[in-house]
């Protein structure tokens, strides 16, 4: 195998798969990535036995086509260090030997034979879609921070998608709070329900933000997801088990609900929670509603005590004291653009809905802290 490249060239190619790469094996072969130079350009894959990545940079001059894996890290320092104005030279000696020339930088790194890469999955040809980039992404964005990284409920430590005819739903939860959006999407036709693992979303909106695209396509097999982006493909296994029945959880009615603004609302809770030395437990805020305002308050014995007013846009319903985790109120509003958000309360134990004003389709459902 030999060919030459630029160096902006080969660096996307790595940085796409670079996640895919393993960084505590055992295992040789996992450490590197396989490299295939083909006549239609350079092709570039990484997987860690739970994702995998491979994408093709095109307009490689490839004088001798071929495979070989290197390691991925020296190859990936050593690329970043080469001059932008010269091309750089890569040229297998045998299975076991890859040498990179630019300029007057010479490097021979040990490699493996292709053949000893682990066997990537195949972009599935059934159960197919294409979906709208900027919908998938919202919709990843708007999930995830509630999935669970909780190994002993594996089954939450994905997103659940659900495709059905025109419309497509994403649910997250970690048992104290649930994520779920539905957007209207006509040009979804499959019906399919999974469970995606968090790790393998995060990684799909880390490379919507590194390739441009007005489409993905998704595949489905029993027990796999892929993502197609322009050349670029993500493979995963799905998570194996049941989903609990989210809608359950949603509540039906309320007696008590105010509207807020959006970034009032952010900025009380940023503020009052600088006095809590872990935002993600203790006793958390407290939300006092009244007709004529809201408080937003706590008290730390290290730090003293803080409260925030907040004015109402509207208000219903008796009023209410109950508190809340701050962290996980913010996930939640750093995630909206809305200029205003409804909170619905029954009592100051039973679990809250917060969502969009204008916007239905996209709840938020925290259960509370006792106090």
């Amino acid at each position: 195998m030999k060919l030459l490249a630029e160096k902006k060239a080969l660096l996307k190619g790595f940085q796409i798969i670079q996640n895919a790469i393993s960084t505590k094996t055992t295992l040789m072969a996992l450490s590197n990535f396989l490299l295939e130079a083909k006549k239609g350009g350079l092709k570039f894959s990484a997987t860690d036995l739970e994702i995998a990545v491979s994408t093709t940079i095109p307009d490689i001059k490839v004088e001798t086509e071929g495979a070989i894996t290197i390691p991925a890290k020296k190859f990936g320092d050593i690329i970043k260090e080469m001059p932008e104005d010269k091309p750089i030279e890569i040229k297998v000696i045998d299975e076991k030997q890859t040498n990179i020339n630019c300029g007057r930088s010479h490097f021979s790194l040990i490699s493996l034979a292709a053949k000893e890469y682990p066997e990537l999955l195949e972009f599935p040809q059934d159960k197919t879609s294409v979906l709208p980039t900027e919908d998938i992404r919202e919709m990843i964005n708007k999930i995830i921070f509630a999935t669970s990284t909780d190994d002993t409920r594996y089954v939450l430590n994905g997103g659940y998608c659900v495709f059905e005819k025109n419309t497509v739903t994403f649910v997250g939860t970690d048992g104290v709070r649930l994520a779920v959006i539905t957007r209207f999407i006509s040009s979804n036709k499959i019906n399919h329900s999974a469970i995606i693992p968090a790790k393998t979303l995060n990684e799909l909106v880390r490379l919507l933000s590194i390739e441009e695209a007005k489409e993905i396509k998704i595949g489905f097999t029993a027990n796999q997801v892929s993502f197609k982006i322009n050349e670029t493909i993500l493979s995963s296994r799905l998570i194996d088990g049941d989903f609990p029945n989210y809608a359950q959880v949603i509540p039906k009615k309320h007696s008590i609900q105010a509207e807020l603004k959006t970034a009032e609302f952010l900025s009380a809770v940023r503020q009052v929670s600088f006095l809590l030395t872990d935002r993600s437990s203790g006793n958390g805020i407290k939300l006092s509603f009244k007709p004529k305002g809201l408080i937003v308050s706590t008290s730390s014995p290290s730090f003293g005590s803080a409260e925030v007013e907040v004015e109402l846009v509207k208000y219903s319903g008796e009023p209410i004291e109950i508190y809340f985790n701050p962290a996980y109120l913010l996930d939640y509003l750093k995630n909206i653009e809305d200029e205003t958000i409804l909170l619905q309360l029954t009592n100051s134990l039973a679990p809250a809905l917060l969502r969009p004003a204008p916007d239905e389709n996209y709840l938020y459902i925290l259960v509370p802290l006792r106090v």
